[in-house]
């Protein structure tokens, strides 16, 4: 599972939310964080950003 939030304060307390909830393990990022982490796999295919 993967969470988007909108900074990492707002991640931080689902961090410490979602164990109550059942859910561990759980991915959490930043939408700008993926963002990046999409732009640099481009990069590495020999892709172009856009």
């Amino acid at each position: 599972m993967l969470i988007l939030g909108p900074n990492r304060t707002f991640l931080s307390y689902i961090a410490e939310v979602l164990p109550a909830l059942g859910e561990v393990g759980v991915r959490q990022s930043t939408v700008m964080d993926e963002i990046a982490v999409g732009h640099r796999r481009g990069r590495r295919a020999g892709g172009h950003a856009r």
